[in-house]
């Protein structure tokens, strides 16, 4: 549950990004978060 949150919330935190709302080395700590999730789940 909680990681479903997580990655939910990344996925929030990359389109608001993406419209400049989120400061980049915010977006760098969530994202590098994010893809250590997604390996450690489907590896």
């Amino acid at each position: 549950m909680l990681n479903e949150l997580m990655l939910g919330r990344a996925l929030y935190c990359r389109r608001r990004y993406r419209h400049g709302q989120v400061s980049e080395t915010r977006w760098a700590h969530v994202s590098r978060a994010t893809q250590e999730w997604i390996r450690a789940r489907f590896s």
